[in-house]
């Protein structure tokens, strides 16, 4: 008695045949079906309506059942969004296991929102249009916290730079997550709002959580956001991890290395140190799971880095002035795509939907082409 409860537990359910039959026999209700909604939903939160009317095949959806606090009563039933009106939800929820009794405290609702073309700014989230204008956010198409969060720190810092007359910055989408996701709004535009997907990035074994303040870090302190102070401890952090990887491919444990120990999948940082009986004391444990991940995954890190070099010649190898029509053996899908988005280099290019490997072949053998006859 008396004791603060500071977990509880979270439930599931289900929907059931008599949930399906009331939403489809009241769609016409459902403001996404009936008209009054005109614009794409989110591809990865459906509506309940979405998913019975896409998803007919199945009989049944799981929805979590998530208690709102530790000291109220209400729930929130997770994967039961919904833009149906008041009174088919109270009879849509009582028809789900456990929630024969139950009484909505908030009605769920649906959301329309305007947005700008994102193709109207430039990669510095300035308009195109009008200078000093910057967008970021919402607005600019895009659906989620993160993701408005680096859109709006790409545009704050610019918006101050443009004030003082100083040179615009940004990520390139081989450098950073925020790169990634800049280079898709920018250059395609959306259909529906964007989220920032792991499997959006092609770099994704490199631009890891563990390897960010070793990417970033230089890059803010050139843009004058981060100290010298901080950028030398970081610079020492790398330097301890880089030398105790150097000494996992020194160090050997009968007769085998310790970075051979390590790439076997059982076997953990802590596990190795204990086989080799060495243990620097200034790592701190953050730089011991760096250093972990470098030797683990050493092969396909460097396998990465290959792919990423290849690349990089395509993001410098412009396309400004190039007849796309005059190239030969394109897909008329891919000569449609570079005609409408006008791709600045082949690396952007590449990127484009409906642009495929034997149209950037093309454009690659074209390009090369024409500077041999500037050359002569």
């Amino acid at each position: 008695p008396g004791e603060r409860v500071t977990e509880c537990p979270t439930w599931l359910t289900h929907t059931t045949e008599e949930t399906h039959k009331l939403i489809q026999e009241n769609l016409l209700e459902s403001a996404m079906y009936g008209g009054e909604i005109e614009g794409e939903g989110p591809r990865y939160c459906p509506s309940i309506e979405d998913k019975v009317v896409r998803f007919s095949d199945k009989d049944r959806h799981l929805l979590f059942v998530e208690p709102d606090g530790i000291e109220t009563s209400e729930l929130y039933l997770q994967g039961f969004s919904s833009s149906m009106p008041p009174y088919l939800q109270d009879d849509m929820i009582r028809t789900l296991p456990g929630f024969k009794n139950a009484v909505i405290q908030r009605y769920a609702y649906a959301v329309e929102y305007d947005a700008l073309d994102p193709t109207q700014l430039n990669i510095h989230l300035m308009s195109k249009k009008l200078a000093g204008l910057f967008s970021a956010g919402q607005i600019n198409g895009t659906s989620g916290y993160e993701e408005a969060a680096a859109q709006g720190f790409i545009a704050g810092i610019n918006a101050k730079r443009f004030a003082k007359g100083e040179e615009l910055v940004t990520l390139r989408r081989d450098q950073a997550y925020i790169g990634v996701m800049l280079d898709d709004i920018v250059r395609w535009g959306i259909n529906e709002p964007y989220r920032m997907l792991t499997s959006r990035n092609e770099h994704r074994l490199l631009h890891r959580q563990d390897n960010a303040l070793e990417r970033l870090m230089p890059l803010g302190h050139e843009w004058g956001l981060i100290s010298d102070e901080q950028l030398e401890q970081m610079e020492l952090s790398r330097a301890r991890v880089d030398a105790e990887v150097k000494r996992f491919n020194t160090v050997r444990h009968e007769g085998k290395l310790a970075c051979k120990w390590l790439a076997q999948p059982k076997l953990g940082y802590e596990d190795v140190i204990a086989l080799i009986g060495e243990s620097p004391d200034n790592l701190t444990t953050v730089e011991k799971r760096k250093a972990e991940i470098l030797i683990k995954y050493d092969a396909y890190i460097k396998r990465a880095q290959v792919q990423l070099d290849k690349r990089a010649t395509y993001e410098t190898m412009t396309l400004e002035g190039v007849d796309y029509g005059s190239v030969g053996s394109l897909s008329n899908e891919g000569l449609g795509e570079l005609r409408k988005y006008q791709p600045q280099t082949l690396g952007a290019a590449q990127r484009l939907r409906g642009v495929r490997d034997s149209d950037v072949t093309a454009l690659l053998i074209y390009v090369k082409s024409q500077q041999k006859q500037q050359a002569r």
